[in-house]
């Protein structure tokens, strides 16, 4: 499809991942791997409390209950759209979206985690973070 009617069509884009919720009997606030603290600082600046769950009869021994969404809102401004329309790389759209506030998907997970949510290892395997 030609760029200028990407460009000239696209209202919004919504990208959304499912993770496990940890269960709330059995939550337990823990230290993770040097590597792992280490990404998530160079990702939000600070380091959340990580909370996972040890597994109890509730959960089946899994540590986790149920889902929840973490998402991706891609709202493209004027400058954005012409960006597409001159042939922008995914990698200069994602800049720009992110320079004018779209949250990625793994920054809104590092917020679910560090509400006590979810764990840093379901955003790890959904995320798919390049950054």
């Amino acid at each position: 499809m030609a760029p200028y009617l990407v460009g000239a069509s696209l209202i919004g884009v919504l990208a959304q991942r499912l993770v496990r919720k940890i269960c709330p009997n059995c939550k337990e606030q823990f230290t993770p791997a040097l590597s792992i603290r280490r990404a998530v600082e160079t990702w939000t600046g600070s380091l959340p409390n990580f909370y996972r769950g040890i597994g109890c009869k509730k959960c089946r021994n899994t540590g986790y209950i149920g889902r929840i969404a973490i998402h991706e809102l891609f709202i493209p401004t004027d400058h954005i759209l012409e960006r597409i329309t001159q042939g922008a790389t995914l990698k200069e759209l994602r800049a720009a979206a992110v320079e004018n506030g779209m949250k990625p998907l793994h920054i809104d997970g590092i917020d679910k985690v560090a509400a006590g949510i979810t764990t840093i290892d379901e955003i790890l395997r959904v995320a798919n973070v390049s950054e």
